[in-house]
């Protein structure tokens, strides 16, 4: 709320001169800390999720390191054998039939 609302509401509570001025002081001074508390809320929240982030991070860190240090799997040449097969001569194969 800005200075002329609390005036208004000060004056609709009866206030006037010198009541009225620390009623619109008082209230401009709880707003002020409203703002601050605010303020260092954010802040927190902001220093909370980097420190989350930073946690996961570390945490892919060391997963990646722990990865880093497990013997290598050698695949050079694995693969799976193929059934033998006799080769297909058409001539000699008349039992496939197309349907």
């Amino acid at each position: 709320m800005d200075l002329a609302g609390y005036l208004n509401v000060g004056k609709e509570l009866g206030l006037d001169g010198k009541e009225l001025q620390k009623y619109v002081t008082a209230q401009q001074d709880l707003a002020r800390d409203e703002r601050k508390l605010q303020r260092e809320y954010e802040q927190v929240q902001r220093d909370y999720e980097r420190e989350k982030e930073d946690e996961v991070h570390r945490r892919k860190l060391e997963l990646l390191e722990a990865e880093s240090k497990l013997p290598k799997r050698q695949v050079k040449g694995e693969f799976a054998k193929t059934p033998k097969l006799p080769s297909f001569d058409d001539k000699r194969d008349d039992t496939m039939h197309i349907c």
